[in-house]
């Protein structure tokens, strides 16, 4: 129940990262299934999900590499064999990759009209447009608009200090 748990929590964040680098979503799915796989025959030696995560993450990104240096024929897969390879590129590629899922899951934390108009406002709408949309007014919007982004301020400033007292705890990170 907990490994199903784990899974369903974090399969979007790990077909995400493997997603920076190959293009087709079937390898994605089937690199990302056999990393979990790979853990769950691990899952005995790991202390925290912390370390999970990691063993993930190195996973993916080898059986990425070893993908993309099977097929080694584009150009554009040579540049992110690179990235994969590169210890502090695939280093801030996985901090990018957690940083957005945390706000995800924070964003739909909110309440549901801060959500809406904060979804709508990244698509690109214009605080005119959301208003017409909701049918709401546009300095209700903006209070909406304004609330949601304070509360995910907080947050962020939280998980970017989370992140640098890990960062500096753990030098090696991966």
């Amino acid at each position: 129940m907990a490994f199903r748990a784990f899974h369903q929590e974090h399969v979007r964040l790990f077909c995400q990262f493997c997603t920076r680098f190959i293009d087709d979503p079937e390898v994605v799915r089937d690199i990302v299934q056999e990393a979990f796989i790979a853990m769950w025959e691990r899952i005995a030696t790991f202390r925290e999900e912390a370390h999970v995560k990691a063993f993930l993450y190195a996973t993916v990104r080898n059986k990425s590499i070893n993908y993309l240096r099977d097929r080694r024929v584009e150009l554009r897969s040579r540049e992110r064999l690179f990235q994969l390879q590169s210890e502090a590129e695939f280093r801030d590629i996985a901090i990018e990759e957690e940083m957005y899922d945390f706000l995800c899951k924070r964003i739909e934390m909110l309440s549901e009209m801060q959500r809406e108009v904060l979804w709508m406002h990244v698509d690109g709408l214009s605080n005119e447009e959301i208003a017409k949309k909701l049918n709401i007014s546009v300095n209700t919007v903006l209070t909406h608009k304004q609330r949601a982004k304070n509360e995910l301020r907080n947050y962020i400033r939280y998980f970017s200090l989370c992140i640098t007292i890990f960062l500096k705890k753990n030098k090696d990170f991966m």
